[in-house]
């Protein structure tokens, strides 16, 4: 247990191999090999963490930490297929949620080594109506493949939740005519200089971004941190598992304005 509390997962694994070639009682061994399949994990040994976990499996086939945790490394292996099968069993123990499973699919369906772009945006279209958990996923992909079918489908997706994504578009990838249908995309690309209009916003961050475009002030700018809405875990980037708790689609952005501005303002006061 220090030797995990200090990230010594090298030191922990040689004290679990250790203790597998004494220990006889077969529960015991059973709890001995999830501990060294999760510091494996956690040691980013992946291939070898999963060869400890279908191990479990092999003897215990409904041990339920040891496929979610084979869930997890088939999708950081991007093995979408095995991710699926591994799905398929914990739906049979009734383990698994509705979010988890489209999760898998829109995983599967952007990997998909036959399809088409095209075909892909509209599968993911489609699946997001069902599911809007994984808007994230969706718009992503559709933002680097289909910039036209994520503009025409603006009105799917929560953009509060996408703020750092549509932050980031360049001037001549923005459909407009979109903007021009919700007050929150105007807010963001007013705060960028985008746009000159006499509007307000809610968020501190976007209003005091605006007032000082219309000051003529454009060394404005934001950054943005991400806060797992299950652990509460900050993370500087996104990524599509919380790395702490493991949750999926779990990060939501937080704006905040750069380090050069508020230095610049501070300055000024």
């Amino acid at each position: 247990s220090t030797f995990l509390h200090k990230g010594q997962y090298n030191k922990a694994i040689s004290v679990y191999l250790t203790l597998l070639k004494i220990v006889e009682n077969q529960v015991q061994k059973e709890e001995l090999l999830e501990l060294l399949g999760t510091t494996y994990f956690k040691g980013g040994f992946l291939q070898r963490s999963k060869d400890i976990f279908l191990k479990i499996l092999k003897f215990s086939p409904r041990n339920r930490n040891a496929l979610h945790y084979l869930l997890i490394i088939h999708e950081k292996l991007n093995d979408f297929k095995g991710a699926s099968d591994v799905i398929d069993v914990l739906e049979e123990l009734n383990d698994v949620t509705i979010e988890q499973k489209n999760y898998i699919k829109a995983l599967e369906l952007i990997n998909h080594p036959t399809n088409t772009y095209e075909q892909i945006s509209y599968d993911l279209i489609k699946l997001l109506k069902e599911d809007e958990s994984i808007e994230r996923l969706v718009a992503q992909y559709l933002i680097k493949y289909n910039k036209q079918l994520f503009w025409s489908n603006i009105a799917l997706f929560d953009l509060e939740n996408l703020v750092d994504l549509l932050w980031y578009f360049e001037f001549d990838d923005i459909d407009f005519n979109a903007v021009e249908t919700n007050d929150f995309l105007q807010e963001i690309y007013c705060a960028k200089g985008y746009l000159k209009r006499d509007v307000k916003s809610s968020k501190f961050e976007l209003d005091l971004l605006i007032n000082l475009q219309r000051n003529n002030y454009e060394k404005a700018n934001l950054n943005f941190n991400y806060s797992c809405k299950k652990c509460k875990k900050v993370s500087p980037i996104f990524d599509k598992r919380c790395i702490n708790c493991n949750s999926i689609l779990s990060l939501k952005p937080t704006m905040k304005i750069s380090k050069q501005l508020n230095q610049e303002i501070a300055s000024l006061v």
